[in-house]
């Protein structure tokens, strides 16, 4: 029974690599470079299937190692081949995979603010435009400032600074650790208990932690913050009907960009290092 499936496998590989070198000799125009790697793959495959053979079957006579080291070889340099000229095409097509990219970027970037838009104006709000934006950010930093300046305050105020600092570095080391509902509401919490604190040295240092968590959440909010720097992108400084007209025009090039290579995978592909030509 073993011998029907192991022809039928042997037909199969027969079969496909075949089919893939046909391939190989339609589809592609090999120049030199291709010629050589090919020529490399097949010694490679050529030496495989040899080791293997002579692997499972040491005590084989001459001419059947070669013969079946040569299928196997042949297998070998298929598989080889078909993962080096795949490689290859990619490379070739790698400018235009890029332009595609930038250019859907792009589309997703002007499909999100259009969402802003339709969102904003049926819950009768207006997209903050880059003044109102600068301004907030202007009010973010004073804050900042301010309450850094009550921390540094504290920090080296009174007989046991070091004993501050490192207060101070743990309870940051704790907060960085919180996410953002867990920093605002121990900042609720927090607000709620410094009424309540009678020892002055307690309610000192809980408005000290108060201000290290209200500086941790505005420094998240804040594009200057030392996280994500927020860069403002020609898509939000377009008003709708603009960004409409530029989706377009951006969903035409894609398709026109995916058509020319398209077109180049069903041309014959020069294998080249130095470019399709």
């Amino acid at each position: 029974m073993w011998v029907f499936w192991a022809l039928i496998v042997f037909m199969a590989i027969a079969w496909s690599g075949y089919s893939w070198v046909a391939t190989l000799v339609t589809k592609f125009e090999h120049t030199l470079e291709s010629r050589i790697v090919l020529l490399l793959l097949g010694g490679a495959g050529l030496l495989t299937g040899w080791r293997i053979t002579l692997t499972l079957a040491p005590g084989w006579s001459t001419m059947p190692v070669l013969t079946v080291s040569s299928g196997i070889g042949f297998a070998v340099f298929c598989l080889y081949s078909y993962i080096m000229v795949n490689f290859w095409v990619s490379v070739l097509t790698r400018d235009m995979d890029e332009r595609i990219a930038q250019m859907e970027e792009e589309e997703d970037v002007l499909v999100r603010r259009l969402e802003a838009h339709r969102w904003s104006s049926l819950h009768g709000r207006t997209v903050q435009n880059p003044d109102e934006e600068e301004q907030e950010e202007t009010a973010r930093e004073r804050e900042l400032s301010s309450l850094r300046s009550f921390v540094d305050a504290w920090e080296k105020g009174g007989g046991a600074a070091r004993v501050r600092s490192l207060k101070v570095l743990e309870w940051r080391e704790e907060i960085s650790g919180m996410t953002s509902s867990q920093v605002t509401s121990q900042i609720r919490e927090s607000e709620l208990e410094l009424p309540r604190e009678d020892d002055p040295v307690r309610a000192e240092q809980l408005q000290v932690r108060i201000a290290l968590l209200k500086m941790e959440r505005l420094e998240r909010q804040d594009p200057s913050g030392g996280r994500v720097q927020r860069r403002t992108t020609p898509a939000e400084l377009m008003d709708p009907s603009s960004m409409r007209s530029r989706l377009q025009e951006l969903h035409r090039e894609v398709q026109s960009e995916k058509a020319q290579k398209a077109e180049f995978l069903r041309s014959r592909v020069r294998l080249s290092w130095r470019g399709k030509q």
